[in-house]
């Protein structure tokens, strides 16, 4: 969609400003103008080519940058099958791949993704976790949890930061009338980033409650876990240590 399209762009610039050099591989190409250190590759010709033709031309371009050494990451935005097929070009090369994909289901080839790019730590080195805003588009909220409480050291905290669906019938109906429709404006206001606000409401059917990720946090192996609602009850601090 325009919107989609429009985030990308806006991932591209700040993704750019942080590195020397960008190289995407679309299969659409219609952003704006970028920045001198972007290159767009298409992999697709035309709407009616084939798909595995697509993807095909993917893996050679894929093949062809990690051979010349100009890859230092691979970075697939919204498409699982890219970070599988990317995957043994990284694995064989050791560059890191990581996948962000705002879930609309458990399909197989998203399952098999996350697990290709299960973060690379061995067990228990890490005092403090935080996830902010960002634990509602893991692929595996089970998983996720469960790779976090690993990587944490014994008697270190997990702590989420998260929108999620508040409690109560009233707040309950109100909440997704309310970030529909003025969050845009409010991001627009205080952040003067309209689009990344207008984006974030499409998933609003993603959220979870705070009790459900206490749950699971608690399934996942951590103990003490406590929740602190703020905004209404629509944002919950959740806290948890490993036992």
């Amino acid at each position: 969609s325009d919107l989609n399209m429009r985030v990308a762009h806006n991932w591209a610039i700040a993704i750019a400003a942080r590195c020397d050099h960008l190289t995407i591989l679309a299969s659409h190409v219609s952003l704006p103008e970028l920045p001198s250190n972007v290159t767009v590759i298409p992999i697709r010709n035309s709407e009616w080519e084939p798909r595995y033709l697509v993807l095909l031309r993917l893996c050679w371009y894929l093949l062809r940058l990690i051979a010349t050494r100009r890859v230092d990451v691979v970075f697939a935005h919204m498409v699982p099958i890219f970070a599988v097929l990317a995957w043994p070009f990284c694995r064989l090369a050791r560059r890191p791949l990581t996948l962000w994909y705002t879930s609309h289901g458990l399909t197989f080839t998203l399952r098999l993704a996350n697990r290709l790019i299960d973060m690379p730590f061995t067990d228990e080195v890490f005092s403090v976790i935080t996830v902010g805003f960002g634990f509602r588009n893991f692929a595996d909220l089970e998983g996720s949890l469960r790779e976090m409480t690993r990587v944490s050291k014994r008697g270190g905290r997990v702590t989420i930061l998260e929108i999620v669906k508040p409690a109560g019938v009233f707040m309950s109906r109100v909440f997704p009338i309310y970030f529909e429709k003025l969050t845009p404006i409010l991001g627009s206001l205080f952040a003067g980033n309209i689009e990344a606000y207008r984006y974030l409401p499409q998933y609003v059917s993603n959220f979870v409650t705070a009790r459900q990720i206490k749950h699971r946090m608690e399934v996942a192996g951590l103990g003490g876990v406590t929740v602190k609602e703020v905004a209404m009850g629509s944002v919950a601090i959740i806290s948890g240590n490993k036992h």
